[in-house]
C-alpha cells in the first residue's frame, strides 16, 4: 500500500489480524471491506483509511488489551501510523496485491 510517499504492507503472516476483523463486519466495515477487496487492489480514500483507524482502535481494544498478544499490537500500531497518515494528510491509498 501507498499514500503520500509512504508505504506500508499487510504480510503473509498478519493476515490473521483481517480475518479477526472479517470475523465481526458489522463492527468493522473498512477492515471487511479492505480484506474482501485486498487480492483486486482497491483503492482507499482519506476517508476510509480515517475510519480504518478507529476501526483499528477497536480491534486493538477488543483484543490486544490484556499486553499478551504482542505480535498483534505491533501490526496495529504499525498499520494505524500508515492509515493515520493517509487519513490526516488527505491522501487516497492505493493498493497492489501479490
Amino acid at each position: 500500500m501507498s499514500a503520500g510517499g509512504r508505504r506500508e504492507s499487510i504480510r503473509h503472516d498478519e493476515e490473521h489480524v483481517m480475518v479477526l476483523a472479517d470475523s465481526d463486519r458489522a463492527r468493522y466495515p473498512q477492515l471487511h471491506a479492505l480484506w474482501d477487496a485486498f487480492y483486486d487492489s482497491p483503492a482507499l480514500s482519506p476517508l476510509q483509511a480515517g475510519a480504518i483507524v478507529h476501526e483499528l482502535i477497536e480491534l486493538l481494544d477488543r483484543h490486544g488489551q490484556d499486553g499478551r498478544d504482542r505480535h498483534l499490537i505491533r501490526i496495529v500500531l504499525r498499520w494505524l501510523a500508515f492509515f493515520s497518515h493517509a487519513a490526516r494528510g488527505g491522501h487516497a491509498i492505493e493498493t497492489l496485491s501479490d
